[in-house]
């Protein structure tokens, strides 16, 4: 299905890049779901990601009960990390989340 109409959004995030940790988000409307397009953008905001040499990981907060984006974060190269409060909007109050980082991947 051909549209001119975006399938969601994703951000990436600079709040704590002096401690080395860029943080990203997505958010993928119901028609546009099931198809890999989370696993996508993830993987193509690292070319970005990883052009700032600060970097050194990217952090990815995913509610327990998400098994659609848990899912998505494993396939994508992220490691599940630990249990953490983290607010599901930049703002709001702190929600149980589980962290997934991805590494800077080693110079070739």
């Amino acid at each position: 299905m051909s549209t001119d109409r975006a399938p969601g959004q994703l951000g990436l995030w600079l709040a704590r890049e002096e401690e080395g940790a860029g943080t990203v988000g997505y958010l993928v409307v119901p028609r546009g779901r099931g198809g890999g397009t989370a696993g996508r953008a993830l993987r193509g905001v690292e070319d970005l990601a990883w052009s700032l040499p600060r970097l050194d990981r990217l952090e990815l907060f995913v509610e327990p009960r998400n098994t659609a984006s848990t899912r998505t974060a494993g396939r994508a190269g992220y490691r599940r990390d630990a249990a953490v409060g983290h607010p599901r909007q930049p703002g709001g109050p702190d929600v149980e989340m589980r962290r997934w980082v991805r590494r800077r991947p080693a110079a070739s």
